[in-house]
């Protein structure tokens, strides 16, 4: 048996000259037991496209599109919904804010896209509001199964991928969420080819990367861009097993890298700086770390660098077991390497540039 739901809603403008609705809906399914939802609101151009196979699937379509002063005619709301696999949920709501006051401008494009191949996947994605002005991108590719995917996007130009491959993972995605009147151009991108991983990623600010892949199985990847984050990078890689990663970036022009090749290691980068913008934007705090061979090693570095426009760099390298690495900077001019190739090491590294006597 199959389910169909479809509820359209037509908002008039008071003047024929602000535009007029243009909501369009496809609904494609087949095999059984298939539900979709579809509820298309406003006087802007709103196009979803649901696609339904196999059997037990459910999609619920939610898209709003005002029309303001000063919209233009590819203001649009675009969601594609394709679910080929069995059991699979999937959640689209997306809101064209085209902007008032001194943001007010053109909507732009808001573009969501999820494929479930597999089987027993959730996905939802929510974009736009708070004055979005501007094109943002969410897709979603579940081909694993018993997979989670969520996507929250405000805001404008913020461009956020989920690959799911593997079994069992989790991934979250949040851009500009708390930033009502600023930040935009963000990109996020997670890929889960192993199975029971988890990685979660918060960005808030203006031309920010962040990246996690995880081919490994249980591993855990956290990566936070706050306080108006301005052109920051963290990165992630984990092949290993069972490993975590811990990413945390405050101010502009942070870089962050961690890869862990080996089982049960912990990795943490913790980074502050203030709102200089150097010639050329040269990273404010650089921080890598690498464990390559071996077990059970700790990594852990700090930097804080509030006030110059001069840079920290700091590097640890990890490929025996059991070993304990600690860099902490503060203020710029710093460099350090920390290198540990044999088992059960222990090494702290402090370095300010200020003196205190």
């Amino acid at each position: 048996m199959k389910k169909v739901s479809f509820l359209f809603a037509m908002l008039f403008a008071v003047s024929m000259a602000m535009g007029q609705t243009n909501n369009t809906s496809e609904i494609d399914q087949s095999d059984a037991s298939q539900e979709a939802t579809v509820d298309q609101q406003g006087a802007g151009d709103n196009t979803s496209y649901v696609t339904q196979q196999n059997a037990n699937n459910v999609a619920t379509v939610t898209q709003i599109n005002p029309v303001f002063e000063g919209s233009v005619e590819d203001d649009d709301n675009l969601s594609t919904v394709l679910q080929t696999g069995a059991g699979n949920g999937a959640m689209v709501s997306q809101t064209n804010d085209h902007g008032s006051g001194e943001y007010a401008g053109p909507g732009g494009v808001l573009e969501a896209e999820i494929e479930q191949t597999g089987n027993n996947n959730d996905a939802e994605q929510i974009q736009g509001g708070a004055n979005q002005m501007g094109e943002s991108m969410a897709s979603i590719l579940q081909s694993g199964n018993g997979n989670d995917a969520f996507q929250h996007q405000l805001k404008y130009y913020n461009d956020a991928f989920i690959v799911q491959t593997g079994n069992n993972n989790s991934a979250m995605q949040a851009q500009d969420t708390e930033l009502p009147e600023v930040g935009s151009s963000n990109y996020a991108s997670i890929t889960q080819g192993g199975n029971n991983n988890t990685s979660e990623q918060e960005q808030n600010g203006w031309d920010n990367d962040v990246i996690a892949v995880q081919s490994g199985n249980g591993n855990t990847a956290s990566q936070t861009q706050l306080n108006n984050s301005w052109v920051s990078s963290s990165s992630v890689m984990q092949s290993g097993n069972n490993n975590s990663a811990y990413q945390v970036s405050l101010g502009n022009l942070n870089n962050a890298l961690i890869e862990q090749y080996s089982n049960g290691n912990s990795a943490s980068q913790r980074q502050l700086s203030g709102d200089a913008t150097p010639a050329g934007y040269p990273a404010l705090n650089d921080a890598e770390i690498y464990q390559w061979g071996g077990n059970g090693n700790v990594a852990i570095q700090n930097q804080i660098n509030e006030a110059g426009n001069v840079s920290n760099h700091a590097i640890i390298w990890q490929n025996g077991a059991n070993n304990d690495a600690s860099q902490n900077q503060w203020g710029g001019f710093n460099s350090s390497t920390i290198s540990q190739t044999g088992n059960g090491h222990v090494a702290n590294l402090t370095q300010n540039q200020s003196v205190t006597q």
